[in-house]
């Protein structure tokens, strides 16, 4: 599931601008919200089905789908920036999993 989520240089940059500019149009900012609630209700049902094969319970789903969004912008430009260390990939995969665990427990 970790890996699923991949960084991907030019889109982070695009990003960064791109939230700059949303929190000066309201209306270009509601669009982004009803894509990120789109983005959510796909990805939280395949997380979760990855979890469950794993042998995993999804506790809180939109916490959880929240939580990877927030890992994945706050993680993905220090990728950008140094793509090469080995240890801020690791650092990712150590917190996206962190977080899929934090959200998901043993099924019994």
């Amino acid at each position: 599931a970790v890996r699923a989520i991949p960084v991907n240089e030019r889109w982070q940059r695009v990003n960064g601008d791109f939230v700059a500019l949303c929190t000066r149009t309201p209306e270009l900012n509601q669009t982004v919200r009803d894509a990120q609630q789109m983005l959510l209700a796909n990805m939280i049902p395949t997380v979760m089905h990855v979890l469950e094969a794993a042998g995993r319970r999804v506790t809180k789903p939109e916490a959880l789908g929240y939580a990877l969004l927030a890992v994945h912008e706050g993680t993905a430009s220090y990728c950008v920036i140094d793509p090469d260390s080995e240890t801020l990939k690791q650092n990712r995969i150590d917190l996206l999993t962190a977080t899929l665990n934090m959200y998901s427990e043993p099924m019994q």
